[in-house]
Parts: structure tokens; sequence; C-alpha cells
């Protein structure tokens, strides 16, 4: 994990060194720029996560990654670690949740929607406040949860 933190830490730098823009108060950003950001965070996680820890290679790796990535998984993910949340994490679940969208991907319902971009604002929002620590424990707990699925699915077939 201490990896994971020095390479966000270094995405990090780069942000500050090229915006003093970002707001104080990170509640009044658009959350879509909230999720735009922690969509990032969350992508560059899991792609080092897994170069990292796999040999995969293209299609394999990408399709792993791509079962961490999607609305349905976020949307999972968020709710199945509600307890593991502050309140003030899930203060910003809930206001991001609670947004209205304008658009919906393809392959999402409109609630996981909307739990996937609370999720990916709440990284955007911990990248912003420069708390690498924390997106590096719940992006833990989120691959320790799909590798629980996973188990589960296998031992019941």
């Amino acid at each position: 994990m201490d990896e994971q933190i020095k390479r966000i830490s270094l995405a990090k730098k780069i942000t500050d060194s090229t915006s003093s823009n970002i707001p104080k108060d990170i509640m009044n950003m658009p959350v879509h720029n909230l999720a735009y950001i922690g969509d990032a965070v969350e992508h560059l996680f899991m792609r080092t996560h897994f170069v990292s820890a796999t040999q995969l290679r293209g299609a394999k790796l990408n399709s792993i990654i791509t079962g961490f990535v999607n609305a349905t998984a976020q949307a999972d993910s968020v709710k199945a670690l509600d307890d593991f949340f502050t309140e003030e994490e899930k203060d910003i679940i809930r206001h991001a949740r609670n947004t209205k969208i304008t658009s919906l991907p393809r392959n999402a319902n409109k609630m996981d929607y909307h739990y996937a971009t609370a999720f990916e604002a709440l990284l955007g929002a911990l990248f912003l406040k420069g708390d690498e620590e924390r997106i590096c424990q719940i992006l833990s707990e989120v691959i320790k949860l799909h590798e629980s699925d996973n188990d589960n699915e296998n031992t019941d077939k």
C-alpha cells in the first residue's frame, strides 16, 4: 500500500503545481467535477495495483479492471462499505448521490449510476484534500470485497 500512496502522492504533486484554484470547500465544487477526478484516481489505483500484483496483460488486465470501475461494481462497493466510511465521507456520498443526473450510461441503471457517481465524487474529494492514505484504504477494501465476492461465487458452483 505504501507504493500506491507514493504514486498517488506524485499525481497530487502534479495537480498542486498546475492548479492553485482548488476550492477550500470541496463540498461547493460541482459533483460531476469531483466524480471526474475520482474516476481518474480509481482507474490509476486499479491499474497500478493489478499491473504490480499480477502478470496479466492486455485484454485480460483490462477486463479485470473494468470489473472494478463500472457503475454496478462501484454502487455495490459504496453500499457494502457504508460502515467503513466516516461521517464526513457519508455526507459527501449523500450529497453526490442526490445530485441531478442528466444522462445515463448504457450499462447502468439510474440508481447504480447515482451511487457510482457518489463513490467517484468521494474519491475526487479525498484526492483534492490530499488524503491519499484514505483513498488507498478505501480502494484496498474494494479489492478485498471483490475478491471475497469472487471466492463466494466459486464455492457456490
